[in-house]
């Protein structure tokens, strides 16, 4: 494995930066003409040849933190399903930005597995959302 992590000019050129210091991934694809995944790839070779370690940074989630948002979420979907009895949109029959707001937002909640099944107007909201040519057109991350 270590012959075949070092065959790979890319990989050699990765490890003489690292050999100076240790830095962050982002730092470290600097200068490449590849894609910041495949350097990821390369040093997920490297990692698994044993030839670099990587530890990872940032905050811990913070699991007490998410189970009280997603305790809370209904009761905050429940104020805009009671709003959508007045109009086919949030402020009333007329589309405006606020669309363009809460429709990433509830289709992100969504794409994370909350179900509007007990919210038929915002499930109906989100649809229409969803249908706006604006909607189809625009690329989409991966997932969303």
């Amino acid at each position: 494995m270590t012959f075949v992590a070092l065959a790979d000019p890319t990989r050699r050129e990765l490890l003489r930066r690292l050999a100076h210091a240790p830095c962050r991934a982002s730092a470290l694809a600097e200068g490449f003409a590849i894609s910041r995944p495949a350097i990821c790839k390369h040093t997920r070779l490297l990692k698994k040849a044993g030839l670099i370690r990587a530890k990872k940074r940032g905050l811990p989630g913070d699991e007490d933190a998410i189970a009280r948002g997603e305790k809370a979420l209904p009761d905050v979907i429940n104020i805009l399903e009671g709003q959508l009895a007045h109009g086919r949109w949030l402020l009333g029959n007329d589309f405006t930005l606020v669309e363009c707001d809460y429709g990433p937002v509830l289709n992100v909640i969504e794409k994370a597995g909350f179900s509007f099944g007990a919210f038929p107007k915002v499930r109906a909201y989100l649809d229409a959302i969803r249908s706006r040519p604006a909607w189809q057109e625009t690329p989409k991350l991966p997932g969303l």
